[in-house]
Formats: C-alpha cells, sequence, structure tokens
C-alpha cells in the first residue's frame, strides 16, 4: 500500500509502461497459493468470480493523463497483467504490459448489473472502462478475483488516482516502494507474535460452533437465464446526511460498518424465510483481511481469510443485541488471527483432492450469504487523495462514491457488499439469477437501506 509522503519514491519516465525490475525474473512465473486455487475451483461461467468497482466523478477528465497515468500505476502490481498457465503445474505468467483503458463515447450509462466473466487463462484479471460524458466521469473496474482482493483493489485506485492528480497540478508522479518479492510469500499466513496461537481443543470448538446445525437457505426461484448474465446487481447509495448520521451513531456505540452490515444481513434473511425451522441458521461468509504492518510493500494481491458468522432466528430479535454479539465475535476473530485458519484448511485439504470436492460439493458448507466491508478506499493521506471542502478531488474531478460488487459462489444466492467512501455510504447486492428473482433481491436491498437508517434515527443517538 502506499505509504505517508515522506516515504514516497519518484515514478521513472519510462517510455513503456512495462518497467523492467530486479526481481522481475523470480516473480514472472508465480504459483498459485491455496486461496487462488479454491477461488479457481469455484470459478464458471455462470458464477464468475470477478468482483466490480463502480466509480461515479463529476468535472470534467484529460484522457491522455487519465491513460498516463493509470500505466504508471498498474505496472506496479503485476498480477493484475498476468495470465494463468496451467502447464505444467498452475502458474501466473506475466503479460508485456498492462491492460488498456476501454474509452466509451456518449452519455449513456453503463449497464452495471451484465458483469462478463474473465477467461483468466487468456486475458489479465483486470478489465477497466470509463465513460466521459455530461452526466460525469464513471470508472468500472473489473477484477478477477484469483489475481486480487479488495485490499488491492484499493492500492490500484490509490495510485491511479492519486497519481492523476499530481499529473493535472503539473506535479511528477509519485508512488510509495512496493517489492515484488513480496509477491512470493503472499500465500503465507503469518501471524504477530503477540497472538496466542489456536490449539486442538480451542480449534476443535470453532469448528462445532461453525458447522453445528443447519444452514437456512433463501430462493425464490428464477432459472431462465442461462448465460453469462446470472446476477441481478442491485445499488442503494446512502445519502451524505444519513451516512454522516451513520459514521457519528458508529463512533458513540464503538461498532463498524462490517458490525452493523452483519446484523442487518441477518435480520433482512430472516423477512425472507419466514418459514425456516427454529432450530436453522443464518450462515454468513465474511472475508477478513490477512495484511500486517510488514505487507505495506506488497503490490495487489490475494491476502485474505474468512470467517463464519452463524445465529439462529431467536438470536437475532433484539438489534442491538445482535450487533453488540457480532462486534464481540468479530473481535475475537481479529484478535486472535481466526480468518487464517481458512487457508490452514485449504491448504489441509490439498493433501487430500478427494476430501475438497467433497467438501465444495457439499451444501452443509455453502453458506446463506457473503458480506463484504470494503471500507473507505479512500481513507488517510498515505492514500494520497487529496479533500477540497470536503470532498475527494481528483484533477477537476470531485468523486461522489464507490460501490462494490463482490461475487457469489455456486449455490450461493446473495453477496452484499459495503463501502464506506468520501462522504457517502454505499450497499449492493448482488444475487444468483438461478435462485432469485430481481425484486426480490431489490427487496433484500431496501431492507438493508431502512434498517441502517432506522439503527441510525434511534434515540440515543
Amino acid at each position: 500500500m502506499s505509504e505517508s509522503p515522506a516515504a514516497t519514491v519518484r515514478a521513472e519516465p519510462a517510455t513503456h509502461p512495462q518497467a523492467t525490475t530486479a526481481s522481475d525474473a523470480t516473480t514472472s512465473h508465480l504459483p498459485l497459493t491455496h486461496m487462488e486455487r479454491f477461488i479457481m475451483m469455484c470459478d464458471d461461467p455462470l458464477h464468475p468470480m470477478v468482483f466490480r468497482v463502480l466509480m461515479r466523478f463529476t468535472g470534467p477528465v484529460d484522457r491522455a493523463q487519465m491513460e498516463r497515468a493509470f500505466e504508471l500505476s498498474a505496472v506496479r502490481h503485476p498480477l493484475l497483467f498476468s495470465t494463468l498457465d496451467s502447464k505444467p503445474t498452475p502458474c501466473w505468467s506475466r503479460m508485456d504490459a498492462p491492460p488498456e483503458l476501454i474509452w466509451h463515447q456518449g452519455d449513456d450509462e453503463p449497464e452495471i448489473a451484465h458483469i462478463e466473466p474473465i477467461d483468466i487463462t487468456r486475458e489479465s484479471g483486470l478489465r477497466v472502462q470509463v465513460w466521459d460524458g455530461d452526466g460525469g466521469f464513471i470508472v468500472l473496474l473489473d477484477f478477477h478475483h484469483a489475481c486480487c482482493d479488495g485490499q488491492g483493489a484499493r492500492q490500484l485506485i490509490a495510485d491511479w488516482f492519486s497519481c492523476y492528480d499530481r499529473m493535472v497540478l503539473g506535479m511528477e508522479p509519485e508512488f510509495g516502494p512496493l517489492d515484488e518479492s513480496m509477491l512470493r510469500q503472499r500465500g503465507e499466513v503469518r501471524e504477530s507474535k503477540m497472538v496466542k496461537p489456536i490449539g486442538l481443543r480451542e480449534g476443535l470448538r470453532n469448528a462445532y460452533v461453525t458447522f453445528r446445525g443447519k444452514t437456512s437457505r433463501i430462493s425464490t426461484g428464477e432459472s431462465e437465464i442461462p448465460d453469462a448474465r446470472a446476477s441481478h446487481v442491485i445499488e442503494r447509495p446512502l445519502s451524505v446526511e444519513a451516512t454522516s448520521q451513520l459514521r457519528e451513531r458508529m463512533k458513540s456505540q464503538g461498532i463498524t460498518i462490517n458490525d452493523l452490515g452483519l446484523a442487518a444481513c441477518m435480520l433482512a434473511f430472516w423477512r425472507f424465510t419466514p418459514d425456516a425451522r427454529s432450530n436453522e441458521r443464518v450462515t454468513i461468509m465474511n472475508p477478513i483481511d490477512l495484511r500486517m504492518p510488514s505487507d505495506r510493500r506488497l503490490p495487489a494481491a490475494n491476502r485474505f481469510g474468512y470467517a463464519i458468522l452463524r445465529r439462529k432466528r431467536s438470536d437475532c430479535d433484539n438489534f442491538d443485541s445482535l450487533v453488540q454479539s457480532l462486534h464481540d465475535e468479530m473481535t475475537y476473530v481479529k484478535n486472535r488471527a481466526v480468518g487464517g485458519e481458512f487457508v490452514k484448511t485449504l491448504a489441509f485439504m490439498d493433501s487430500w483432492p478427494w476430501l475438497f470436492h467433497k467438501v465444495k460439493n457439499s451444501l452443509l458448507f455453502v453458506p446463506s450469504l457473503q458480506f463484504t466491508c470494503l471500507g473507505d478506499t479512500t481513507r488517510g493521506k498515505r492514500y494520497g487523495f487529496r479533500i477540497e471542502e470536503g470532498e475527494v478531488t481528483v484533477g477537476q474531478l470531485k468523486l461522489d462514491r464507490i460501490t462494490g460488487f463482490a461475487p457469489h459462489g455456486p449455490r450461493m444466492p446473495l453477496s452484499v457488499t459495503a463501502c464506506e467512501t468520501n462522504n457517502r455510504l454505499s450497499l449492493a447486492v448482488r444475487g444468483a439469477a438461478s435462485l432469485l428473482t430481481e425484486s426480490a433481491c431489490a427487496e433484500y436491498a431496501d431492507d438493508l437501506l431502512a434498517r441502517l437508517i432506522e439503527w441510525t434515527e434511534q434515540d440515543g443517538c
């Protein structure tokens, strides 16, 4: 990630975006990690493991400077312009140059619901489309999840737009230092010396709590969409005022948007499953960032695990109590590095391929939904974003909002994403068209939004 301005280095004015570094020889063919292999196992044309980031700006854009800033930024993240070579063993093979921006003219809005698969064996895992019209400047970034996670996407976005800002202002581009050689350790699960390792007894207890009982699922049935357009995508942004009030209450309560989003997802889920049995549990898969301070020079890559959170309907009767219990559980997950246990399990199952396929094909291990918190893509001075009159400003562009759309795996009906960027929070629901109608997805998104606003406006806020 970018460091503080004092630690920045000036970008080399290379004539070609493919800059050669001393570590090229060691990172041009990187073996896949356990997590990357898991993601590729889940990837198929009807359920592409592609996540989308939608950025909306107002104001004019300098096209030539925008393209140059993208070239200088993308070249810093080799996995974003690599393809998957499966022979003799699966590994990343770097392309000669990063992908080019795909420009669209006119004032038509992009079709955000149509997320095309990315054939990672033939093209890079990054596709970028831009719209420049009277309605503003819009950017759609599609990342194949095998080559990058949400934090990696944030790194590219920060590099790209802070570089563009400096160039438009007549300044030399500057970036925080990155170390390509660290990509070889991207799949390792490292824990702080301050964290007590999870022992056998604690691990067995966590496994029992995670998998006991039956997982409840939601389905309204819609299977007539056979092509790659297999998702319904719904965006629900909060207003500036509502976001400000929400942040104030979260701060006073000492909770995060991840805690609140998990609780809202659970409550909305039970509204859609009125016939579920009392012993069933809503099960949410929640991505956990595994980066440590020592990873700040790691280029864009995957470095995350998962936490599994489960609650019965009776656990969700009191929303405030539910939020607090989830906050306590997530505090334990972070303090004990529980998210890394998922990656360790994948490593174990790599030695038992038959077990991996059995688990993957078993409905027992398919969650009710996924909730992803992307946080604030523009937070902190170290990310290089300039603030003018309370708004993120890039050249002459003003950032309105950023929305992320996380993928859902096979047989998983819903993926919900929260992106708290600039002065607006944006929610997104991506639903499997084979399991849910578009109206059901929209109703679920509206329920989430209403729950957050209702919680914000409670007495005592």
